[in-house]
């Protein structure tokens, strides 16, 4: 089916097909034919599970020697990087694509990590003897997307194989917000019942969905508005994304206070959810934090809180119920010194003259928050200024005082004490257990990181790893630039070999709408890109030298 905006009398071609219906794929070769693209997902990474369970008053486990299972691992996206960030760590991963498996252990040894290992399993029919003791489970994709059968093995394995302090991170689809969004899910799946191949599936639902949003009747207002934001959505996704969210025969959403009933079922307690600020009611209006303060089982002042944002998607910590009696949700206030924090927000250019506070915005956001006096204003432009990584709060006091020729701390430390922890569940700070080592300034031969540029060796590769385990999106320039970073080649080679690539036809430069041919022009535009780049991928943490 084709949008049918151009010409609204023309009927949308592509009509489902009414003959005898294909045989249904089992989801090994689903997941096999259309992989589940493999990515590192930082809200579910031990780090940050570490910190969130450390600030809720529990014990977890030391992160340097940490023993780590994945839950449907795909290609090892997800759990490489922090193999490879702590190589005394034990990894497992597994999952039911031998595909996938294939690709996971591709990677391990192409890099030549040593200390992890990838199963092809069915969830569902391990047994006890087949895993070990683990710090931290991670479960990101499956729980929604499987049958009660194998949900509750997921819970059993947590369960069985979590060690004494031990977190488990589940994802799964979450209601309210999913309610709109099945619907459109049951008119892509009708749609695309009678085509065979998941490509055409994909095209199907799409085009599905643009003709929905091109022909719907203007009087039904929130019916389009939930078309076009999903169609926004998808737009912005790959097609495997589309295939194994809406067009899966399994796709369950549940409410928190349900999933986290089954949990106790299994004998798991809920800690809380990996985003901090989500938990938090300072960040509604006065009214929602009066109200929602009056319930004091933090399960029902979540579920609230979903209904209020109409929350779809969640990321679930638990740990076994006798280690979740542990939890205080009342965090102390000088509990931000025990961590290392980054800035969130953007250091002004100097101080409003006529009110005398000064502004710090949030990035890719309009939220802000004021300094009412210089010295306050100059400790949070400080902080901005060091946290390239994550640093100590002491370390930003000791520099403010040092550029200020404080004699104190008192007031520095006050200001942190008041405010810190609220800027941290507001989004202007984040918090970590550990800091991140990385090369923020670029060598006469920069090298990038060995999974970055392994990454971005791969046969039309569009994002890499970064040492902040976040996914960084690059374009095909930037995919070159990054298999040229081994610490080998100095500015000179590097454009050479560039231009080199635009010689080859694996690289293209255009001026003016034409391609540059000349020689000494082609190398000044790949000269000046190099020069600009290399900042920002040392700013990425994707350089290690």
């Amino acid at each position: 089916m084709a949008s049918n905006k151009a010409n609204k009398n023309k009927p949308a071609p592509g009509k489902v097909v009414e003959a005898t219906q294909p045989p249904a794929l089992t989801n090994e070769d689903k997941y096999d034919s259309v992989p589940y693209e493999s990515y590192v997902y930082p809200q579910t990474q031990p780090e940050h599970l570490c910190m969130i369970a450390t600030l809720f008053n529990l014990n977890p486990a030391k992160l340097e020697k940490a023993r780590v299972l994945e839950i449907g691992c795909a290609g090892g996206g997800n759990l490489i990087p922090f193999a490879l960030a702590h190589p005394k760590s034990q990894c497992l991963g597994i999952d039911l694509s031998g595909e996938q498996i294939k690709q996971a252990n591709a990677q391990k040894k192409d890099l030549g990590i040593k200390n992890i290992e990838f199963h092809q399993a069915d969830i569902s029919k391990l047994v006890k003897k087949d895993l070990g003791e683990y710090d931290y489970i991670i479960c990101h994709g499956v729980y929604s997307w499987v049958p009660k059968k194998v949900r509750d093995s997921i819970f059993n394995i947590c369960r069985d194989h979590l060690s004494e302090n031990g977190l488990a991170v589940i994802s799964y689809n979450t209601l309210p917000g999913w309610g709109a969004v099945k619907t459109l899910r049951d008119m892509m799946l009708y749609h695309t019942s009678g085509f065979k191949e998941p490509a055409r599936q994909v095209k199907e639902a799409k085009a599905l969905l643009g003709f929905l949003n091109d022909n719907a009747p203007n009087v039904n207002d929130s019916y389009r508005q939930v078309i076009d934001r999903e169609l926004k959505i998808l737009n912005n996704t790959n097609d495997s994304y589309l295939f194994h969210e809406h067009l899966e025969l399994e796709n369950n959403q549940f409410y928190l206070h349900e999933f986290v009933a089954d949990a106790a079922k299994h004998g798991l307690g809920y800690v809380g959810d990996s985003g901090l600020g989500t938990m938090y009611i300072g960040n509604f209006n006065k009214k929602v934090q009066e109200t929602l303060a009056q319930i004091t089982d933090i399960v029902r002042q979540e579920q609230y809180i979903d209904f209020l944002i109409n929350r779809r998607f969640r990321h679930s910590i638990l740990t076994k119920t006798e280690n979740a009696a542990k939890i205080q949700r009342n965090i102390k206030q000088d509990s931000i010194f025990d961590f290392y924090v980054h800035a969130l927000y953007t250091a002004p250019e100097g101080k409003d003259q006529k009110s005398g506070k000064t502004t710090f915005t949030k990035k890719n956001s309009k939220e802000s928050f004021d300094a009412h006096n210089d010295v306050t204003a100059r400790l949070f432009i400080k902080l901005a200024q060091m946290s390239e990584k994550p640093i100590k709060l002491d370390d930003v006091i000791k520099a403010t005082m040092k550029e200020e020729k404080l004699k104190d701390d008192k007031a520095l430390r006050q200001t942190l004490l008041k405010s810190g922890l609220l800027l941290v569940l507001q989004g202007f700070l984040g918090l970590h257990a550990t800091t991140i080592e990385y090369e923020t300034t670029v060598s006469k031969k920069p090298r990038a990181t060995p999974l970055a540029r392994y990454q971005a060796g791969q046969p039309d590769s569009v994002r890499v790893t970064s040492l902040w385990k976040q996914s960084v999106t690059i374009d095909p320039f930037t995919r070159k630039l990054l298999t040229l970073l081994d610490g080998k080649n100095d500015m000179p080679t590097l454009v050479k070999k560039l231009k080199e690539g635009v010689r080859a036809g694996e690289l293209h430069v255009n001026q003016h709408g034409k391609p540059v041919t000349d020689d000494k022009q082609l190398e000044k535009i790949l000269g000046d890109h190099t020069q600009a780049m290399l900042p920002k991928l040392a700013r990425l943490a994707l350089l290690e030298g």
